[in-house]
Formats: C-alpha cells, structure tokens, sequence
C-alpha cells in the first residue's frame, strides 16, 4: 500500500508542477538596487497574428520515500514538444495565445522494476497513470488572452470536452509577467500567486487549501538582444503539515531565463529544485524529492496535424479570425 500510496503521489506532483507563471503583484522591489553598469529596459512580448511560437522541453523528478524500514525510489523522465499559437492581436498588442503540446515521452520507473513508458505517437495502449497527459496531445483546450507585459487577462476554454483540462487556471499560464516601467540590470519584481495542495480526502476527489507562491526574479544582465533574468520561488508562509511541504518541494523551484528583447519571446528557461520533509507519511518517514526543467525555443514548421481548435471565442482581442 505505502508504494502504491508514494507513486500515485509523485504522478500526481509531477502533473501539476510546470511552469505556470501568474500575475506580478507589484512592478519592482523598493528595496532594490539599481545596477550601474547597465541602462534600463522595457521588458515586452511582440506577438503577431497567425505566429506559432515552439518549444523542445527536457525535464526529470527523482523521489526518495521512506517510512520506517521500507525505502522506495521513484523516477521520472519527460521530453515535450510544444508550440502556441497567436490567434489574435488587438490594437494595444493583447494576444490571444493557443498552447498545444504536440509530442511527449514520459518514463515513471520505481526502483528496478521496469520503467512504464508512454510515447504520444506510439500506437500501444496508454499507461493508465499517463491516460490525462495523452488526453491533451495535439488538442487545443484553451486559449489565453496575454498583455504584452505578459499578463493574464483570461483563460478560455475553447471546447465543451473538459477531459484533461486541469481546474487550476493557474496551470494554464506559461509566459513571465514583467514589469509596468523600465527595469535595470541589478534589479528585481515578485510575482505573487496561488497555489492549490491536496490536504484530505480521498486520492481521486482530495480537499484543497489555497497556499500563496512567490516568484522573485533578477534582471541579471543584458547580452546584445537577450535579457538575462534569474528567480527563485517560495511559499510566504512556512506550514508545519508534513504533507502540504512536501507538495510545495515541487514546486519551490530557482532558475534562468533567457529573452530575446527584439524578437520579443523566451529563448531559454531552465529551473531545478531540490528538498527533504520528515514525517510526511507519519513517524520515521520522509521524502526527498528533486527535478529539473530546461525549455529552449526551436525552429520549427507548422504542425501538420492539429486537434479541433475550437469555436471563435467572444470579444475584441479575438476577432477577426479567432476561429482560424
């Protein structure tokens, strides 16, 4: 039971850490100093009607759990295609964005055992612990309406079908949100969101509790066209639940990124993270948990197949031609 109980928690950590990035809080830190070997810049995405934007993501989890004398090893690999696309773009340079993953491999192994594989283009039956990820493969399930700055405006379904389509909005957001004014090299913004942890219940249908997130990033330097930007993320509240740390581990994480300022798109994201909880599971238990994530944008040609993308969707940003 306990190795039951620990892989279908690490699937589910994995399934809901990614690289959602909410909505900045303020614009920059008071407390911040100006650095004095660079000039200030506006930080903004160029987004273009009819654009697709793809990304090649690598990213591995490693779980350690123990309970007692019992020690179980959990692993999991991932390699991701994805693209998104600009539907619409309005007069202000708001876009309507359609992300789309078009290829995934994952592999889950626990200890020696053989590990359970699922590549999206193969033809044998789909794990069942990977069964929500294959749902949402070459599907369009929402559309996000961006700011330039990188903001979220809204999230919009685009088909009735709900499968695989995580409640959590905030899973959904997939761009950084930048600052309003000018930002120079030395100097730093937070991004307060929340998160949602399983706290009770039963494995299928748990209660929730809300626990806020922040994300701190650093204009480290400007090279040529690329702004270099580091962040570190973190819970503002320290909660003694063993259980509710644990989840956080997943998704406390530091990294770089790389934006291309002409171009006005992320050229690179890495992010990794690593933590020990004691008594997640009751006395002498813990869990070790680590990942990693690297994203790079890549050249690529427009998918020649592609899910229903959904009915045009209502208002300004989106019309004409968001049923395209």
């Amino acid at each position: 039971m306990f190795v039951t109980h620990c892989f279908r928690l690490l699937v589910a950590c994995l399934l809901t850490a990614g690289l959602a990035v909410p909505n900045v809080s303020r614009a920059d830190d008071a407390e911040a100093e100006s650095g004095a070997d660079g000039k200030p810049v506006l930080l903004r995405y160029r987004f273009e009607r009819g654009q697709f934007v793809h990304y090649e993501v690598a990213s591995k989890s490693k779980m350690i759990l123990q309970a007692k004398q019992e020690v179980q090893t959990i692993s999991e690999k991932r390699s991701t295609r994805k693209h998104y696309r600009v539907v619409s773009v309005d007069e202000d340079g708001n876009a309507v964005l359609e992300p789309v993953i078009d290829h995934v491999v994952m592999e889950a192994q626990s200890d020696g055992q053989e590990p359970i594989v699922f590549d999206s283009d193969s033809t044998e039956p789909v794990p069942s612990q990977f069964s929500k990820v294959s749902e949402t493969v070459g599907r369009a399930l929402v559309r996000v309406r961006y700011t330039p700055r990188g903001e979220v405006d809204e999230v919009l379904r685009v088909t009735a079908d709900a499968r695989g389509m995580s409640q959590d909005e905030e899973a959904h957001k997939f761009l950084i949100a930048f600052p309003e004014a000018e930002i120079a090299p030395g100097e730093t913004w937070d991004d307060d969101f929340t998160v949602k942890v399983a706290v009770a219940g039963d494995f299928k249908k748990p209660l929730h509790k809300p626990v806020t997130i922040r994300r701190r990033y650093t204009l480290e330097s400007i090279d040529g066209d690329v702004a270099k930007i580091s962040f570190a993320t973190y819970p503002l509240s320290v909660d003694r639940d063993p259980q509710i740390r644990m989840q956080l581990v997943q998704r406390s994480l530091n990294g770089d990124v790389e934006f291309d300022l002409k171009k006005g798109v992320i050229r690179k994201w890495t992010s990794s993270g690593s933590g020990q909880v004691f008594n997640p599971f009751g006395p002498s238990s813990s869990a070790q948990a680590s990942s990693s994530n690297v994203e790079r944008l890549v050249t690529a040609a427009r998918p020649r197949k592609r899910g229903p993308i959904g009915p045009q969707l209502p208002g300004p940003p989106t019309a004409p031609g968001a049923g395209d």
